[in-house]
């Protein structure tokens, strides 16, 4: 299969929608760039903006601390299994540009989109989207899955 994301036209266009979704603040279930989003909405914004995703695509909702006394191994299968047709699981260390990013963080599961170089775009509560390294302490040791998108 190949990764969605391997040409240089799409890695730009990622960048790019990267770039305007900076800034935007925290907002369960929020898909309004510029108003509000959580990382869940953020990625599949980011996905439809590149045209991996159809346009009228709707992330999966469910409680912000849904993960919460579940094992981690439940949580991330149950994410595994709602998310859109052409995301594969792919070893975490072989992280390219335009996989989803899941990690374990804060007794929920957290998404992020690689962005290459070890960065990665993100939104967190209290500081909304951001851009953050892969190999910081907060996240290089809560990195439970990686998907890639591919082309169909």
């Amino acid at each position: 299969m190949i990764p969605y994301f391997s040409t240089q036209d799409r890695i730009v266009l990622l960048r790019k929608s990267a770039e305007s979704w900076l800034g935007t603040p925290f907002h369960p279930h929020g898909k309004t760039k510029g108003a509000g989003v959580s990382c869940q909405t953020l990625v599949s914004a980011l996905y439809m903006e590149t045209g991996f995703l159809p346009a009228d695509y709707t992330a999966p909702i469910c409680s912000l601390r849904w993960a919460r006394g579940k094992k981690p191994e439940e949580a991330i299968d149950f994410v595994s299994k709602q998310l859109p047709p052409g995301l594969l699981v792919v070893d975490n260390d072989r992280q390219e540009i335009g996989d989803t990013l899941g990690f374990l963080l804060a007794g929920t599961i957290h998404f992020g989109v690689s962005l290459g170089q070890k960065m990665f775009i993100h939104c967190l509560n209290k500081q909304g989207v951001i851009y953050s390294r892969v190999d910081d302490a907060t996240f290089i040791q809560r990195l439970a899955r990686v998907w890639r998108p591919v082309q169909t």
